[in-house]
């Protein structure tokens, strides 16, 4: 009997340790994660004045409100490209369904009727947020393969994508609509591209080369300023 609970206690010691962490597998693990990531934003965040955050909110949907009345682009720093053109969108798809009435500068109820304005304004400000939401998960997501494809161990994986899901930065942009978040997932995205290429055959690499450059062109595009991140790259490879 002795024998037996000596044998048994390292075995049980070993469960308890970091195995003990994934009692649900890999896709178990990356769902949970998920789940836990978009229910903190509908309880924190998405039910925010719409003026809780005017930089960037009131911007880029403002921008996106010249965009979808064919009016020049005012805003500039960044400078927003791929954001303002894709909330214009989001904006036409939700008005066509019914889901969300002004889409377009046009349709803004005059200032002196406050409560029609702000109604307004918080509705189409939750929308963005939740575009914000759908390109912070599929970040999450394509980190989370990406990084077990590079090193061949689901549990690392899991451990850095939580990391990444729960970070202060990540949990922020995916509550407001700032250019970053775009330009963040597409130069990441491309590192960790590049970073598998010498695994691929000639052919195989060649492409992913191309996506990979393709991906930091629009992170530039959206965020000029992430270039600095990009010029790392070469070192890193």
């Amino acid at each position: 009997m002795s024998w037996m609970l000596s044998s048994l206690v390292p075995e049980l010691r070993r469960r308890a340790g970091i195995e003990g962490l994934f009692v649900f597998g890999w896709a178990g693990s990356l769902g949970l994660i998920l789940i836990f990531f978009i229910a903190l934003f509908f309880a924190f965040g998405f039910w925010w004045p719409y003026w809780r955050a005017a930089d960037m909110d009131t911007w880029m949907v403002y921008e996106a409100f010249l965009f979808n009345d064919g009016l020049d682009q005012t805003y500039f720093a960044h400078p927003g490209y791929l954001t303002i053109l894709l909330l214009g969108l989001w904006f036409d798809l939700l008005h066509a369904a019914g889901l969300l009435s002004v889409h377009a500068l046009f349709e803004l109820p005059p200032v002196s009727d406050i409560a029609a304005s702000a109604s307004a304004w918080m509705r189409v400000t939750q929308a963005a947020r939740l575009l914000s939401l759908v390109y912070a998960t599929v970040f999450i997501a394509a980190f989370a393969f990406l990084l077990r494809r590079l090193l061949r161990d689901w549990r690392v994986a899991t451990l850095a994508t939580f990391a990444l899901a729960f970070s202060g930065g990540l949990m922020m942009e995916a509550r407001v609509v700032r250019t970053e978040l775009l330009a963040a997932a597409f130069a990441y995205s491309a590192l960790l591209i590049l970073l598998l290429t010498p695994r691929c055959n000639e052919r195989w690499r060649v492409v992913m080369v191309g996506f990979a450059s393709m991906l930091a062109t629009l992170a530039m595009v959206n965020k000029i300023q992430i270039i600095f991140p990009l010029m790392t790259f070469p070192p890193i490879l």
